[in-house]
């Protein structure tokens, strides 16, 4: 789960740099590797949302998009059962800027 971790800071990062290509692709990769990465991946993408950086939220709904394109298909599954999480952490974004 470290591994996992690690990945979403460094594609998450609180700069305006674009997320570079290769972490798209090493997160793909982990979460083909086992159902317990793809759970490390979306708990910490999650975490991520919850960030009052408007780059680090953006960046991770990019990797999340990414995730549900080209990802495992356990990871689509977690993310459906997690779309009332989804939901409420949207509605907390919007509202801060009202």
């Amino acid at each position: 789960m470290v591994q996992s971790g690690n990945i979403v800071r460094k594609a998450t990062s609180d700069d305006p740099e674009p997320t570079p290509g290769y972490l798209f692709i090493e997160m793909a990769n982990l979460s083909n590797k086992s159902h317990s990465m793809c759970e490390g991946l979306l708990n910490g993408l999650l975490d991520r949302l919850g960030n009052r950086s408007m780059s680090v939220k953006m960046k991770a709904m990019r990797c999340i998009k990414h995730l549900v394109k080209q990802g495992s298909p356990h990871f689509r599954t977690l993310l459906q059962g997690r779309a009332e999480q989804l939901r409420q952490i949207g509605g907390a974004s919007c509202r801060e800027r009202v």
